[in-house]
């Protein structure tokens, strides 16, 4: 009986590390850039700009920018604590703090919604979430967390498809240079994987 309970002990937690993602939000993507150490090497930064920015060699840790000026004007005043919450996996609890801030922009506490459904693999909440999202000031964070989701749960398509999907958000929106960096690590990352 005792062996049982292990084996299954054991099969619990092996699908549980089988299951994290494979994205970290951040809110500064000047330290996103690769390292030149081992392969597949996790490294963490924590400088005031950067809350807990994860990469990987390898590039499978991809980052989820939030615009912290952004969040700063809505009155979002605890975004360190929701960061690492959602970072460490502890989506309850980030919740709870997203939930306690009075935000000013309504669709901003939405896409922030998506974002851990999204963290939480649950991509088809996450799709019907973020596509309730109205404002013209979201709409490239919108379609880009669309197609996240899309890719996740449709891998299936091929890479060339999602590269030609994130290259025409590119075209589409001419985003700044830290989202047009952002997708173009994202087509980097499928070419390459």
């Amino acid at each position: 009986m005792n062996m049982k309970k292990n084996y299954f002990y054991f099969l619990f937690l092996a699908l549980c590390a089988c299951s994290t993602t494979n994205y970290t939000l951040t809110t500064d993507l000047s330290n996103q850039e690769l390292s030149e150490s081992v392969v597949g090497e996790t490294s963490q930064i924590n400088t005031p700009y950067s809350y807990h920015s994860s990469y990987t060699v390898d590039g499978s840790l991809q980052p989820l920018f939030i615009p912290e000026n952004e969040l700063r004007k809505c009155g979002f005043q605890d975004l360190e604590q929701f960061l690492d919450l959602a970072n460490r996996g502890k989506y309850k609890k980030a919740k709870a703090v997203l939930a306690s801030q009075k935000l000013s922009d309504p669709y901003m506490e939405i896409y922030l919604e998506g974002l851990l459904l999204f963290l939480q693999q649950k991509h088809k909440e996450s799709i019907a979430v973020v596509k309730s999202i109205q404002s013209s000031k979201l709409e490239l964070q919108r379609e880009l967390l669309l197609l996240d989701n899309e890719y996740e749960m449709n891998k299936k398509k091929g890479k060339s498809f999602f590269i030609e999907k994130y290259q025409q958000i590119i075209d589409t929106y001419q985003p700044e240079k830290e989202y047009s960096d952002l997708i173009k690590s994202r087509i980097k990352y499928l070419r390459y994987s």
